[in-house]
């Protein structure tokens, strides 16, 4: 999707989620359901909280600054959200009784992606606030982050990894769209789209693809007819939402190969343990040796990604990077020693220029602070004694 500043309000206007308020909000301004839920979206948008928990017989609760805490507290205590609210709550969004689903609730340049379930114990609404519109990477990194020079100009891929809820979507979406701002032709494969991006200069093209299982998401197009597509469209670089599968990755790693630029979110709880998953999940569809050769190639960075927090609670990102270019860092996956790789890249970030991609816990933690980051809280978020899961 290419489109410039100038013509956001025009697309708010339109249909692109085919959801309105009204379709999500069945009930009438007076019905309860309703009434609680524009509380709680209004407390979350004051505490710059970006998700809500819902549960019968439980207090709603939001996360701010990483924690969740009580939406609602009456004489020092939380007030327990009734069976009957609930109930209203589910259905003035417009979802069916032990029917699983997801929707989108926009509201001006906001989103609201709600998710409902049931489990063995009841049922969950789970909301998340966002823009609708992705944040440039110079407001997620800070404009004096070495990282901006090294990711602009990225020829491999780019694997963004981190805990649920360290932005890792966020700063990948962004770096799709800076890609895009040097006059590029950028191509998404997501699932589902959850940011809109854009661009003044250059093109994007956003695809709900299917990314795992078809039957999860059957309005989503097919992950190879998505794949052909973007081969067909003169494409400068890619963003894939998430590599959940061995085909994603091997899919991300020929384009990559090509030196094309790619980027793509990817779960696991550092550095090590991204590049240990991507060896595993390639060595099922390739063979070890093959696998090991095939990322070597490709792989141009993983960045390790977490939140600290400024004085009003707002997010301020946090990177670890540590690139794969140079033959000493290539040299970790060719040897590939597991239970040894904490501590490889360890030292080689600490040893490491900024200024090539190595951005160290001590660097990320100055780089936050620097953007607004309140000093403790930043050196909570990535800790100053040694830990390995860091890396």
């Amino acid at each position: 999707m290419n489109m410039s500043t100038e013509s956001k309000s025009d697309l708010l206007s339109g249909d692109f989620f085919n959801l309105s308020l009204d379709e999500i909000l069945t009930a009438d301004d007076s019905d309860p359901g309703r009434l609680t839920l524009s509380s709680l979206v209004d407390f979350c948008a004051s505490k710059s909280s970006t998700d809500i928990h819902i549960k019968a017989g439980e207090p709603s609760r939001v996360r701010v600054a990483g924690k969740l805490v009580p939406a609602f507290v009456e004489d020092g205590d939380p007030i327990i959200l009734t069976k009957d609210i609930f109930e209203a709550m589910r259905y003035t969004m417009g979802f069916t009784l032990g029917v699983n689903g997801n929707k989108v609730w926009r509201m001006g340049d906001k989103q609201v992606r709600v998710q409902y379930f049931s489990h063995i114990l009841g049922e969950h609404l789970t909301m998340r606030i966002q823009p609708l519109f992705a944040p440039s990477l110079e407001q997620i990194l800070g404009a004096q982050n070495p990282l901006l020079q090294t990711l602009q100009n990225a020829s491999g891929l780019v694997l963004v990894t981190g805990p649920i809820g360290s932005g890792k979507t966020t700063l990948a979406a962004a770096l799709a769209q800076h890609w895009a701002s040097d006059a590029k032709h950028i191509f998404t494969l997501e699932d589902p789209i959850e940011y809109l991006l854009h661009s003044k200069t250059g093109l994007l093209t956003q695809v709900n693809a299917c990314l795992t299982d078809s039957k999860l998401n059957p309005e989503a197009t097919p992950f190879e007819e998505a794949i052909t597509t973007a081969l067909r469209s003169d494409i400068d670089g890619i963003f894939f939402g998430e590599i959940r599968t061995a085909q994603t990755l091997i899919r991300a790693l020929e384009f990559a190969a090509a030196r094309e630029p790619v980027v793509a979110t990817f779960h696991a709880g550092s550095i090590a343990d991204a590049l240990v998953r991507a060896v595993s999940m390639a060595t099922r569809e390739l063979g070890a040796d093959t696998a090991k050769l095939s990322i070597a190639q490709a792989l141009h960075s993983i960045i390790y990604t977490d939140l600290a927090f400024d004085k009003d609670d707002k997010p301020v990102s946090v990177a670890v990077s540590f690139p794969f270019r140079e033959p000493k860092a290539k040299e970790l996956i060719s040897k590939f020693e597991p239970l040894e790789l904490g501590r490889s890249i360890e030292m080689l970030l600490k040893s490491g220029s900024s200024q090539l991609g190595y951005i160290n816990r001590e660097v990320a933690v100055n780089l936050a602070i620097a953007e607004g980051a309140l000093p403790n809280l930043a050196k909570a978020a990535l800790p100053p004694e040694l830990q390995m899961a860091d890396y």
